[in-house]
């Protein structure tokens, strides 16, 4: 390519990372006694603090005067010789219509630099991709290139509203993150993140030529400014932007915020893109069964295998070359790439796939068909139930309402989470059985096993709630008749064996009011009433004592107290209620006293810690001038940490308080005190 000279421009050469360096040493020394900052006292500051080789900073040094980052001035010192000082730059200036630093790296020098004809931004050469590079005496950046062409308006038919409302559900999580430099374009709180005083907020300003946040582009998403996904995506990078021209390039690699922060933009402009209609109905989950609800772009499901993990029910979102981008039924509806080897057409029978039947997986089943049933029938979608509060949520709201249906999300488990909480639902009932019960109307344990064997073998009762511990347990209706041995359930929720950390049906069933009261004698029979009756008339007083399991008992007593459970939700008529809400009560007790002792735990940790650093503090020498680490030891109480401080104070205390002995000429030991040398 043909690039004319008067296209290259130099903005600024000095790194800003460095300019905060020397920023802080000026400041630093400004603030001390020993008058303005001279080139020597800056290098000793800088080089101290940030392990700097001298060299790198007299060259960024050079270059923040050239670009007036810094201001220098001759003074004449107290010997009439003339020394030249250092001072911030001054607060008013006039920004130019270009940025200062390179939008791709945010970085000053690096050679010359090309600015683009309908934006601030600017490039170097060698930043830039070369099909990117200008032309002749042209150039587009490709932020504008992109604005130009909104590729994403050729095949993603929304409307102005509803790509808005999309992008505020976006925004919100971001916001929601609180990273206080991602939310905020204010200079206060920039300084402040990056370890600084409030005071230094008017670096903001000399730095960053774009002041954007989150709270700006929220504003914008919600006001339908947004016109197409790739105005969204140049907003953030505009942010990034900023962020790593005052924070530096180190903040945006790894683990760091800002990395993961457009890692998440990037996967939600491709979420979006995928399919808007999963988009929102995964932030909004307006319906128990969003996951199931028809999209305007349908998805074919299949079986999708991952290693050491039966075949599993998913979504194909997309097909990329051999591989599968599918979205699982259940759990948190986790993604995957899958090969093609390792899926399966969803009418393969089943038994041709040797599944394992698990509680996860019939869940997520049930969720497939469920999906079937709306595909072929999509009238079923009005007869659904739409969450409580949720129908019609705004994005504000989308987090409340995630947590409202929080007991389904993790009811049915995905391949990668299956393992966990199978585990999870083994030791649910012991872990939450641990601190101690205590019943405002205590039951002696046989009358207790009586009561529950004798309602489970005959009890009928219509579809209702019971809370243990902060887990709803329903109950289904069940037969007058003996239960067969052997027989399976087709649901967990089906028996009320399953009872016990069932958080599915938890989230499907229906949650009793506190005024509607379970009417059991229409389907018991009489010899069931008799013995309710006679149970009910043994009174308080024939009844005493608090039910307490040690680690020993759990065991034993883990299938009791969840019978125990289902007595007690049959017999809310006659007051036993309270048993639940003083389980309750007693299990929020053992969780408090856990977290107190481990704030104790903590604390005499901290105390511990705090007293080995103190004793270390105490067996280092400290400079006597600047109160640094000191290297060099002087006399009994004194000692520097570099010759400069050594100087300083001998010619301004020490020389004449020196207990230093020292060796004359004539070989006898003499104290230096009154001495004029050192």
């Amino acid at each position: 390519y043909f690039l004319h000279t008067q296209m290259q421009s130099t903005k600024r050469s000095a790194l800003p990372i460095r300019v905060h360096y020397i920023w802080d040493a000026i400041d630093r020394g400004n603030t001390g006694a020993q008058g303005p900052v001279d080139f020597e006292r800056l290098m000793s500051i800088v080089t101290s603090i940030h392990k700097l080789p001298r060299d790198e900073i007299n060259r960024e040094l050079e270059n923040a005067m050239k670009d007036q980052l810094v201001v220098s001035d001759v003074i004449q010192t107290q010997k009439r010789e003339e020394t030249e000082i250092y001072k911030l730059p001054d607060r008013d200036f006039t920004k130019g219509d270009h940025d200062w630093y390179c939008f791709q790296c945010h970085a000053g020098g690096g050679g010359a630099v090309v600015a683009c004809e309908d934006c601030p931004r600017i490039f170097h050469l060698d930043c830039l991709p070369d099909d990117k590079k200008p032309q002749k005496d042209l150039f587009v950046c490709p932020p504008c290139s992109l604005m130009t062409t909104k590729p994403s308006l050729e095949y993603l038919n929304l409307k102005p509203k509803q790509l808005n409302t999309l992008l505020e559900y976006s925004c919100v999580r971001f916001h929601d993150w609180g990273a206080s430099f991602l939310n905020s374009a204010d200079g206060k709180l920039w300084a402040t993140s990056s370890g600084r005083e409030v005071k230094d907020e008017w670096r903001y300003e000399m730095l960053v030529y774009f002041p954007i946040d989150l709270t700006q582009m929220l504003e914008k998403a919600r006001t339908t400014k947004y016109t197409c996904l790739e105005e969204f995506q140049i907003d953030c990078e505009t942010l990034i932007h900023g962020i790593g021209v005052y924070f530096g390039s180190e903040q945006l690699k790894g683990q760091q915020v800002t990395a993961a922060f457009m890692r998440e933009v990037m996967h939600d402009i491709q979420e979006i893109k995928l399919c808007p209609d999963c988009f929102r109905r995964s932030n909004e989950k307006d319906h128990l069964w969003w996951f199931c609800l028809p999209c305007a772009t349908p998805h074919a499901v299949c079986w999708a295998k991952q290693s050491g993990y039966p075949y599993w029910p998913a979504k194909i979102m997309k097909k990329d070359g051999s591989k599968f981008d599918v979205r699982y039924f259940g759990g948190n509806y986790e993604r995957g790439m899958i090969d093609e080897k390792n899926i399966q057409p969803i009418d393969t029978p089943l038994s041709s796939l040797r599944i394992r039947r698990t509680a996860a997986w019939n869940d997520a089943y049930d969720e497939l068909q469920k999906f079937q049933e709306i595909a072929a029938n999509p009238e079923k979608v009005n007869s659904l139930p739409p969450t409580k509060g949720s129908k019609g949520a705004s994005p504000s709201k989308a987090g409340a309402t995630s947590k409202a249906r929080g007991s389904k999300r993790a009811a049915t488990a995905s391949p990668a989470e299956e393992v966990t909480q199978k585990k999870a639902r083994k030791s649910a009932g012991v872990a939450r059985k641990s601190a101690p019960i205590q019943t405002s109307t205590p039951v002696t344990g046989r009358a207790r096993k009586s009561v529950a064997s004798g309602l489970n073998s005959s009890v009928t009762a219509n579809s209702s709630s019971v809370q243990t511990n902060g887990v709803t347990l329903p109950t289904k209706k069940k037969t007058a008749t003996p239960k067969a041995s052997g027989s399976t359930p087709h649901r967990r929720d089906s028996t009320s064996r399953n009872l016990s950390t069932s958080p599915t049906t938890a989230g499907r069933s229906r949650v009793l009011p506190k005024d509607e009261s379970l009417d059991v004698t229409e389907t018991l029979d009489a010899d069931d009433l008799a013995f309710i009756n006679a149970f009910d008339e043994l009174g308080d007083d024939s009844l005493s004592g608090d039910a307490y399991f040690s680690d020993e008992e759990q065991d034993e007593h883990l299938d009791k107290v969840s019978e125990d459970a289902v007595s007690s939700s049959v017999n809310e008529t006659s007051g036993s209620r309270n048993v639940y809400v003083q389980t309750n009560v007693s299990g929020l007790t053992g969780r408090v006293e856990l977290i107190r002792e481990n704030v104790v735990n903590y604390l005499a940790s901290l105390k511990k810690r705090h007293a080995q650093e103190i004793s270390a503090l105490k067996k280092k020498q400290w400079c006597y001038h600047c109160e640094r680490e000191a290297i060099y030891h002087c006399c009994w109480n004194t000692a520097y940490c570099s010759i400069e401080c050594q100087q300083l104070h001998w010619t301004k205390e020490h020389k004449r308080l020196c207990r230093r002995v020292r060796r004359d000429r004539s070989g006898t030991g003499s104290n230096s005190q009154g001495t004029d040398d050192y």
